[in-house]
């Protein structure tokens, strides 16, 4: 099971209802949490074989700005 994070840029309630929706119709995806994080949002995702270019791309196409975070 992966464990990878993404930064979300400032998303107003209707841009993270369509992230939320994204992540219910992704099949690699097990669970996800958004939070709060610093002037945006925290996306933690768990799954497996997860597909980051095929995400950020789908929420780009919404016009929703995220980043995924490296851990050192």
């Amino acid at each position: 099971m992966e464990n990878i994070k993404f930064e979300i840029a400032k998303a107003s309630a209707g841009q993270l209802k369509i992230v939320e929706n994204i992540l219910n119709n992704t099949s690699f995806i097990s669970t996800y949490k958004i939070t709060p994080y610093l002037k945006g949002y925290l996306l933690s995702i768990q799954g497996i074989n997860i597909q980051c270019t095929t995400l950020l791309a789908a929420v780009a196409q919404q016009g929703i700005n995220a980043e995924r975070l490296y851990e050192e």
